[in-house]
């Protein structure tokens, strides 16, 4: 592989799969952010929060999802932190 290309890798962010994952679920069974954040006791703010990346999916906010959405909480745990793990490195890398 080229540094040209090699570079364009770096530059291409990675998509956190745990957000990915919220995203596909809601289309797939069509929630509204409005349903799961009432359903969740969460605000929509952080609802839009979570699906727009600004916050990451914590312990709580799985066990949430996990009783509404029936998705394990340690899937969408292992997800967020595989992908902090990647973020992290890539800062490292870069640093």
């Amino acid at each position: 592989m080229s540094n040209t290309q090699q570079n364009k890798m770096k530059t291409i962010p990675r998509i956190n799969p745990a957000v990915q994952l919220l995203k596909d679920e809601l289309k797939h069974r069509i929630i509204s952010q409005t349903k799961l954040a009432a359903e969740c006791s969460v605000s929509k703010g952080m609802i839009s929060d979570i699906v727009h990346d600004r916050k990451r999916i914590s312990v709580e906010m799985a066990l949430k999802l996990e009783a509404f959405l029936g998705i394990r909480a340690n899937i969408w745990l292992e997800a967020q932190l595989n992908y902090e793990i990647h973020q992290a490195r890539q800062c490292l890398k870069s640093a």
